[in-house]
């Protein structure tokens, strides 16, 4: 049990350390760090750097969790490099514009989801 608070502890530290730096400016109406809107802004290094510190944190999230569910996305994206994995977030987002308003972690985790599971 004490690991896995020691891992939550970390895993909340590494997000906002990576979200620190890209969400430079806030957003009335959105309550997160980044929203889609704000995401779609980004340089494309920077979209890189968001969609490594969302990997990280899914994949110890799930780890700790959802051991089940860790080993479908490791499955799923063991050869996968991170370029591909921020043009399927790219494309997710520019296939559901509805969603640029909502938390980009919440769509990015629905975009890794919906390549999947569907």
């Amino acid at each position: 049990m004490k690991r896995k608070v020691i891992i939550l502890v970390l895993l909340i530290i590494l997000f906002l350390s990576q979200v620190g730096y890209l969400n430079a400016q806030d957003q009335e109406g959105v309550f997160s760090f980044v929203s889609g809107n704000q995401y779609i802004e980004f340089s494309e290094l920077g979209k890189k750097m968001y969609v490594a510190g969302m990997i990280d944190i899914l994949y110890l999230t799930f780890w700790t969790l959802n051991p089940e569910k860790y080993q479908e996305y490791i499955k799923e994206m063991k050869n996968m490099p991170l370029l591909q994995i921020t043009k399927i977030f790219d494309k997710y987002l520019e296939d559901h514009p509805e969603e640029l308003h909502n938390a980009a972690g919440g769509s990015f985790l629905s975009a890794l989801n919906e390549m999947i599971y569907e």
